[in-house]
């Protein structure tokens, strides 16, 4: 961590007042930082519970999966991470956590915002095309225990004009879709941040186990590659699955029960488990 005093306040709110709103078992909010995951992981790797928040206003290494960085805007963004101890499981399929955290901040931002926004499989938030918020979900060697750290960054209140010129188009703001769609909802920081923390606090312990039929359902509800023409590098495809030239294309049908996306190519449906997938088409089948 760089050397970043401890907030005392945050949205004008002090931090023990913060904690106790939210009911955590440990909230660390920093002006600046690298990453809230590095500071997340090291507190974990000391034992920090279940459910402890680490929150910065600006991360200077701030990176998203793949390792491709995070741009972020002090003050205008929200940049956290929570640690993640999943209770045993007799089937395990980590693959599930992003999605499930990714629903859940989309659902968050449904509810606070007024807004609808869609997710692109693993672990992007869009709307339009355009990316509003990331998921980065890492594991920590922590002697055999299972711990996950879950880092969600939030474009809030960033206003198109103040894009670089190469995201424009490409990123956009919780407070710019609530503007487009219409919503009546004030936006702000505090809101939308105490619906995320509520719709996280079930995944502080959750085992890691398959996809229940309800929520592949939800999935597919906010799903936006699904019927869409992509094309998935293969970085990490599961044994058996590579292609000739290196890649899988095909239309996008959605995720399994152990999160991998699923591409129906040349006739059989191929499972994919991490790679970088772009759209290449237009939808092949109406969309549920």
């Amino acid at each position: 961590m760089t050397r970043s005093a401890r907030m005392r306040e945050w949205e004008a709110v002090a931090i023990r007042d913060l904690q106790a709103r939210w009911d955590l078992p440990g909230l660390v909010i920093v002006s600046e930082t690298t990453s809230t995951n590095d500071v997340a992981r090291r507190m974990a790797r000391h034992g920090a519970p279940a459910g402890l928040l680490v929150m910065a206003e600006h991360q200077s290494a701030g990176r998203g999966r793949l390792k491709r960085s995070w741009t972020d805007a002090p003050g205008r963004s929200l940049l956290t991470s929570v640690v993640l101890r999943p209770s045993s499981s007799s089937g395990p399929a980590p693959g599930t956590v992003p999605l499930r955290v990714g629903m859940a901040v989309a659902s968050a931002l449904r509810s606070a915002a007024g807004i609808k926004v869609q997710l692109k499989w693993p672990n992007d938030i869009v709307e339009g095309g355009a990316k509003l918020a990331g998921i980065l979900c890492e594991a920590v060697s922590t002697g055999g225990e299972s711990v996950i750290i879950a880092g969600v960054g939030v474009n809030v209140l960033q206003s198109s004009d103040e894009w670089p010129a190469e995201l424009r188009g490409l990123a956009t703001s919780v407070a710019d879709v609530a503007e487009r769609q219409g919503s009546r909802r004030v936006v702000d920081r505090l809101t939308i941040m105490d619906a995320i923390v509520a719709a996280l606090r079930p995944l502080f312990t959750r085992p890691l186990e398959p996809l229940r039929t309800d929520e592949l359902r939800a999935f597919a509800t906010m799903d936006a590659l699904r019927g869409l023409h992509v094309t998935a590098g293969t970085t990490g495809l599961a044994a058996g699955e590579s292609t000739a030239a290196g890649q899988v294309r095909g239309v996008a049908s959605g995720i399994a029960a152990d999160g991998a996306l699923l591409i129906e190519s040349d006739g059989s449906l191929r499972r994919v488990t991490s790679a970088t997938v772009r759209r290449t088409g237009l939808h092949s089948h109406p969309v549920p």
